[in-house]
């Protein structure tokens, strides 16, 4: 019977290698874009009420013919941006009042803000959003934050969740990060998780997920949290680095390693079945022993 529960075991641990083996693993690629863009500006911390500061966002045009621009400021379109948060809309303006604008083919193109804080500005974090309108059609978003100097300046961010799945009857995994932000200041969540092959450390990583999403003030952020990411099934080595503020206002970058084991759910309920019937024949072979032991 020990040789029945043993053979059990082969054949699911054989069943989830082999497919790994033969290559079933997704591998994500990103086409080009001919306009890229930094979709993200970071004033930092400003100090001086009443005062003006600049700062600029790249663009670049990869394509063949020229992009015209057409540029506005709104409020921020930010999740959990609550609207005393929304100020900085008001405060900034392109410098030079430049809200049209040309990036010619192959090049780069820096475009410039000012902030002008009020002089009754509070502090904490304020956010705002620049809407890029390319040849009329297409719309892109930059999000921009700035944050007020003064005592009421407080990072205090909590991580509530992370993680990666370990054990799935399917082919693919979930990754999740939740953090809260109790503070006045806002801060970015980063979930980066990369993964290989089996336990092999000579296999090339291959990135599964790269995401980044602002906290704002009161705001509670979930990374991955309605996602599910390929993995194929087989055994993967899993590696999971999260970054974000905890409540000393202090910058944590944490990595996380597992291993992670996908299954299809007919070869568990396979195992399950030969585990089940070796441990049946066991109880019923002790049984059959006892009486026999019993008559004699």
């Amino acid at each position: 019977m020990r040789k029945i529960f043993a053979a059990g075991l082969v054949v699911m641990v054989a069943c989830c290698v082999a497919p790994m083996l033969a290559g079933g693993v997704f591998a994500e690629s990103e086409a080009n874009s001919e306009f890229e863009y930094d979709s993200y500006l970071n004033f930092g911390q400003l100090s001086e009420l009443g005062g003006s500061y600049t700062d600029s966002f790249k663009v670049r045009n990869n394509g063949e013919t020229e992009l015209k621009l057409e540029l506005s400021i709104e409020p921020s379109r930010l999740d959990g941006v609550r609207d005393e948060n929304k100020l900085a809309s008001d405060w900034l303006a392109f410098v030079g009042g430049a809200v049209r604008q040309t990036v010619p083919a192959q090049e780069e193109k820096d475009i410039r803000l000012r902030a002008t804080l009020p002089a009754d500005a509070a502090a904490g974090s304020q956010y705002a959003t620049v809407k890029i309108l390319i040849n009329g059609e297409i719309e892109h978003y930059v999000d921009v934050r700035l944050d007020v100097m003064g005592d009421d300046l407080r990072y205090n961010g909590t991580l509530r969740h992370a993680g990666v799945s370990a054990v799935n009857f399917g082919k693919e995994i979930k990754a999740t990060v939740v953090a809260e932000n109790q503070g006045t200041g806002g801060f970015q969540l980063k979930n980066f998780v990369q993964y290989k092959k089996g336990l092999n450390g000579a296999a090339e990583w291959t990135t599964l997920v790269d995401e980044t999403a602002e906290v704002a003030p009161g705001a509670e952020e979930r990374l991955g949290d309605d996602k599910s990411y390929e993995l194929g099934y087989g055994i993967f080595s899993v590696e999971q680095k999260i970054s974000y503020v905890n409540a000393d206002g202090e910058l944590i970058e944490q990595t996380r390693a597992q291993t992670v084991v996908n299954c299809p759910l007919w070869l568990a309920l396979v195992v399950a079945g030969v585990i089940v019937g070796a441990v049946a024949i066991v109880i019923a072979l002790k049984r059959r022993r006892g009486k026999l032991a019993a008559s004699a």
